[in-house]
């Protein structure tokens, strides 16, 4: 919490995003508690050995932040062993929507989570989407300068 207070850029996705919370709750009921840089528990709603149906997403940012700005889209698959519960209201950086990869329909599908890509603060980003970085490649290259001091939320 100390490094991203001080500046420093973080950027979980998927199960990492869980760690960033103020606690975790694990599918047999054991809680532990976590960094507490995003005022939420995450809930293990799978067992680890439980992957489940990967659901496959498309992400279009809804502001900026560390690896996009407002508009950009991309594709990735959503971690659903994780449900993020906020406890209060912070900005965010995506809304996610269910893709039909048998029929290649993209944007068509079903908007399945609204509040992801959690910023407590601008330099901290983390999503339960694991980025598919070949699907935008101007998010990496946002990501990179961002961390070298360039462009900024």
């Amino acid at each position: 919490a100390n490094f991203a207070q001080r500046g420093g850029v973080i950027f979980a996705e998927g199960s990492a995003a869980s760690y960033l919370c103020r606690k975790i709750v694990l599918s047999n009921g054991e809680i532990y508690n976590t960094v507490g840089i995003l005022p939420a528990v995450a809930n293990a709603v799978r067992a680890d050995t439980d992957w489940g149906s990967p659901l496959y997403c498309e992400v279009t940012s809804v502001n900026d932040s560390p690896i996009s700005t407002r508009g950009q889209m991309a594709r990735g698959y959503r971690d659903a062993r994780w449900l993020v519960r906020l406890e209060g209201k912070i900005p965010i950086a995506f809304k996610v929507l269910e893709v039909d990869i048998t029929s290649g329909e993209g944007s068509k599908g079903q908007l399945v989570y609204e509040d992801d890509g959690l910023m407590p603060i601008p330099n901290v980003l983390a999503t339960t989407v694991q980025i598919h970085w070949g699907s935008n490649p101007s998010l990496a290259e946002r990501f990179i300068n961002y961390m070298t001091g360039g462009a900024k939320p």
